[in-house]
């Protein structure tokens, strides 16, 4: 059931947080791993004062077990002991079927894999995937190839992905996927540092010897290791003090994230493709953002076409053809956890945002991280959570762009009033922006406002009325939806600091926000909105109610780019091969329908239906592609969280299934 979201529940928990919960019998069962003695005897004390017996492993004789010692049968003696605490009124046929499950707890046959195992960072998160449903690691070698030999690591990433992929594959027809839907098959992950760390560091005699020089060596890093070859420094300050200091933060937080990350893939079962760090460090991507925020003028579209093609070339660069080939195979969606855009990696001949379900993670801050690793538990909602919508604006009484996106969305409300409702808010400051919300019942807001991030401060805001709002100050105040939609530029820069406007609402609780990597136009952001709305409320009460079938919000999200930019490619068409009226609609139609169908082929599809329609040849069809990519908005969107944990469904599907 891991790949569908019900898999292993993991919280890393500072131990003051730990303190301050109490176990009940909807979830009884329990496993605390300590560190510290002192970490440990608080844990002991918080266990000797919960209901239900937890089962406690820790260095040392606090506990129930060393790290280790944990097997099977121990764990399951634990098990019946938590059964023997469940109080009377616990349903007996439910208490029966839980024996039953703990009696029939057996281990994994163990399977031999295709490949000989190579242990690295690079391809810890796959191995330990396949270790955990039973794959066999005993010749499982370390991975340290020849200097320059980058080759190997794409290797070994690339086999483990296939062997986790041909695992996954296994499961593709359990009738459990008509109930919950299977989360991404694949994770992309590029760890990254604070934007501040790629500062130039100037000489300075407060630093002490190897300090400065083995920051600056991570500052070149491109590949899967650091190469001191090429770097000219004095070599004896490798074993400076300062050298190894440096060094050994930044293997923990290496080892850290990586550990969390495959705890994640594991417990989802996907396979996992780590980039070299060049993806983070290229002059292109601040080349082309600060191209899109300049002023209009003469040839601009031309520029950021042939600007956005530069900053995927740089992305191809540090990410192999290989690599590439195995992230285009997910079916059921990418989750990147990176800084970087990679929702602008080519797949199929079009960005990777648009191509394929993506969502993303941010990689700092590192606290932020490490929570939205942590796979949330399924939220269930009916569609008719989605029939009333908040939608708050803040904009002077004199800006042009103060109706555009309300009139679009009301306009939407009105063909299907029986659907969709539009709850609308005016906010003049903070605090209306903060009332407007926490007084909203329902699933979803979108905030109509200006958006910026400020490159002097490094913070993240939204404009609402006469306040710059840092949505992080409002962690503990401002209760967020689930899902957040934020039709404001600006508000997950890739070349600015980490403390952006979308991460803000992530750390305020919501569970899902569409953000932006750039400006965006307000006219479409308008139609953009009006068609989420539309799409959210009547399309998927349509799928689940008629169809019969769940729908997962990242598939609300990711449909809805796809269709956004289907159509900017037809008005391309359109200003090029003049259609009539009546051919452009039915166009328009077809081309929407294969996005409405689901069809996993959906490319192929539309294209081949356009090329049909149009008679154009392919190299003049691709011309219009990158056109339609650089005048429309697609790829400056960006979804943030776990939108896949969120599943629109109703009480018949649920009970179809157990």
């Amino acid at each position: 059931m891991r790949v569908t979201g019900r898999g292993w529940n993991w919280m890393p928990l500072m131990v003051s947080e730990l303190e301050k919960i109490n176990i009940g019998e909807t979830e009884p069962f329990w496993v605390a791993i300590s560190g510290h003695a002192e970490v440990a005897k608080r844990t002991k004390r918080w266990c000797s004062r919960q209901r239900f017996p937890v089962f406690h492993i820790t260095d040392g004789y606090l506990g129930d077990a060393r790290p280790g010692e944990a097997n099977r049968e121990r764990i399951r003696r634990h098990l019946r002991k938590v059964l023997e605490h469940l109080p009377r009124s616990f349903p007996s046929a439910l208490r029966a079927n839980l024996g039953e499950m703990i009696d029939g707890w057996r281990a994994d046959e163990n399977f031999a894999l295709s490949f000989t195992p190579r242990a690295h960072n690079c391809t810890l998160p796959n191995l330990l995937t396949l270790q955990a449903v039973g794959a066999d690691m005993s010749a499982e070698i370390g991975l340290n190839p020849l200097v320059g030999n980058e080759g190997e690591f794409v290797d070994a990433i690339e086999e483990s992905t296939l062997e986790v992929l041909a695992l996954r594959a296994t499961v593709a027809g359990i009738p459990a996927l008509r109930v919950q839907p299977q989360t991404p098959d694949i994770i992309v992950a590029a760890p990254a540092a604070y934007s501040h760390f790629r500062a130039r560091m100037r000489r300075s005699s407060d630093l002490p010897p190897g300090f400065r020089e083995a920051i600056q060596l991570q500052q070149r890093q491109t590949g899967y290791r650091m190469m001191i070859e090429g770097f000219s420094f004095p070599r004896e300050l490798i074993f400076s003090p300062g050298w190894q200091t440096v060094m050994a933060i930044r293997a923990r937080e290496l080892q850290l994230q990586t550990h969390a990350i495959a705890l994640r893939a594991a417990s989802t079962v996907a396979a996992t493709i780590r980039l070299p760090s060049g993806v983070n460090t290229f002059p292109d991507l601040r080349n082309f953002t600060n191209h899109i925020r300049g002023k209009s003028r003469p040839n601009k579209l031309k520029k950021t076409i042939s600007l956005f093609q530069k900053v995927q070339s740089a992305l191809i660069e540090h990410c192999s053809g290989e690599l590439l080939e195995k992230i285009a195979l997910s079916r059921s969606g990418v989750k990147l956890v990176s800084d970087a855009p990679l929702e602008w990696l080519p797949c199929g001949g079009l960005p990777l945002g648009i191509a394929r379900d993506v969502s993303r993670i941010p990689a700092t801050p590192g606290n932020l991280m490490m929570i939205e690793l942590v796979p949330p538990r399924r939220m269930f909602l009916d569609p008719s959570a989605f029939e009333e919508i908040l939608v708050i604006s803040s904009f002077r009484e004199d800006d042009h762009l103060k109706d555009i996106l309300l009139r679009a969305v009301e306009g939407a409300a009105r063909r299907i009033p029986e659907h969709l409702r539009i709850k609308h808010v005016r906010a003049r400051d903070r605090a209306e922006l903060v009332d407007a919300i926490n007084s909203f019942g329902g699933a979803m807001v979108i905030l109509d406002c200006h958006g910026n991030h400020n490159e002097r401060t490094g913070v993240g805001t939204l404009r609402i009325g006469k306040d710059d709002v840092d949505v992080w100050e409002l962690r503990g105040t401002l209760r967020s939806p689930p899902v957040v939609i934020l039709s404001a530029c600006d508000t997950h820069a890739p070349d600015r600091t980490h403390a952006t406007v979308a991460s803000g609402f992530l750390s305020c609780g919501a569970r899902a926000v569409l953000g932006t990597f750039l400006p965006i136009r307000g006219d479409r952001a308008g139609v953009f909105a009006a068609r989420l709305a539309h799409r959210a409320s009547w399309y998927v009460s349509t799928i689940v109610d008629k169809v019969e079938m769940p729908v997962l919000w990242s598939e609300v999200v990711g449909s809805m780019i796809r269709l956004d930019f289907l159509a900017e490619l037809i008005n391309q068409v359109q200003r090029r091969r003049l259609l009539s009226q009546k051919t452009w609609e039915e166009l328009r139609f077809d081309v929407d329908m294969i996005i409405h169908s689901r069809d996993p082929n959906w490319w192929s599809a539309a294209s081949t239906k356009i090329k049909e329609v149009t008679n154009l040849a392919d190299e003049e069809f691709e011309g219009l592609v990158s056109l339609a990519i650089g005048s429309g908005d697609s790829v400056r969107y960006t979804h943030l969280g776990n939108p896949e944990t969120i599943c629109i469904t109703n009480e018949e599907i649920l009970g179809a299934f157990g």
